[in-house]
């Protein structure tokens, strides 16, 4: 079993020093400093968050995009084509993102986060693997004055990030992750998801996750035929995902999201085990991974380590209970990790 985050992490913190990025931010809007001394700051809170990562016991950590401005911007200002627009409500959450407009034919310019990912992967001890806000998302949340229908802006945007991927993967990146949060909230668009996701992975060369948060996915019947190794599937807000479980093929994973990222509220570790024991009643432990259900970005830095450190104390317990005796059975998920 796999313990690891969704993707974005805290960029502040109320210990010492726990502002650095905040007042670098500030000194860059006073022309105190320049982007390269913002860099530097950006640079050693990655650090500290992959420590903390590490710390609370993950075993596949994230940058925490902590560079990122929120799920589009980033992506859309590296690639060609957008202007960047006005504050837009993020889905139904107290966060905000810029809308990207793109005023002609979007394309990949060249590597956006891959120098990102390379200084992760070069200071952490464990595998960093790479988040991607996926095409379809981005189309959904953007608008684009050259495209004449949203089917064909999300198809240019997938054709746009499929370098991107590609040289991820080149760079050694295990896993890219592709979050796609808004398939969930509709699930009629299913033909033109399916086309986009083809498009991004065609000719893909290493491992690839597809990040399904804010719903379910019970209504995707076709959803584990997509070209990906990892689902992450949302358990928090999608209960009705533990009813598609059964559908999962055997050569397929499952990230479990079951910590709430959207609560202050700490989850118990047996709780964690518990959701672990019924998952593998349908996914072998092999093939799970376990995780909050989205970015911790929003929670209070200690509060968002604290969260991962119970995932992986539930994790442990959970594995540590299937281990027990010859031939054990996975422990019932009522009985607060006992067989």
């Amino acid at each position: 079993m796999i313990v690891t985050t969704a993707g974005n992490y805290p960029r502040i913190s109320e210990r010492p020093g726990g502002q650095a990025l905040r007042r670098a931010l500030a000194q860059l809007d006073e022309a105190k400093i320049d982007w390269a001394g913002v860099r530097r700051v950006q640079d050693e809170v990655v650090k500290e968050v992959i420590d903390e990562q590490i710390d609370a016991g993950l075993d596949l950590v994230t940058d925490g995009l902590i560079r990122w401005d929120d799920a589009v911007t980033y992506l859309a200002r590296g690639l060609a084509g957008f202007k960047i627009e006005a504050l837009t409500r993020y889905l139904d959450t107290n966060t905000f993102y810029r809308e990207p407009i793109a005023q002609e034919p979007v394309r990949w310019r060249g590597p956006i986060t891959v120098a990102d990912w390379q200084y992760a992967a070069g200071v952490s001890s464990k595998p960093v693997k790479a988040v991607l806000t996926g095409p379809y998302t981005m189309g959904k949340l953007g608008r684009s004055l050259v495209r004449r229908t949203r089917e064909e802006f999300v198809f240019e945007l997938a054709d746009a990030l499929r370098p991107e991927v590609e040289e991820l993967h080149r760079a050694g990146a295990l896993l890219v992750q592709i979050d796609e949060p808004i398939i969930a909230r509709n699930p009629g668009d299913w033909p033109l998801f399916k086309e986009a996701m083809g498009r991004l992975t065609r000719g893909a060369i290493g491992r690839l996750a597809l990040n399904v948060n804010f719903g379910s996915v019970a209504d995707l019947p076709e959803l584990f035929t997509l070209p990906f190794d990892v689902f992450g599937l949302d358990f928090v807000q999608g209960p009705r995902n533990w009813e598609i479980l059964d559908r999962v093929p055997d050569d397929k994973e499952i990230a479990f999201g079951i910590v709430d990222a959207r609560e202050v509220r700490l989850e118990e570790p047996a709780d964690i085990a518990d959701a672990l024991a019924r998952g593998a009643r349908f996914v072998s432990a092999d093939r799970m991974h376990v995780s909050p259900n989205c970015g911790l970005e929003f929670l209070p830095r200690e509060t968002a380590q604290e969260k991962l450190r119970r995932t992986a104390a539930g994790a442990h317990l959970f594995m540590g209970v299937r281990g027990r005796g010859s031939g054990a059975s996975a422990p019932s998920p009522s009985g607060r990790g006992r067989g």
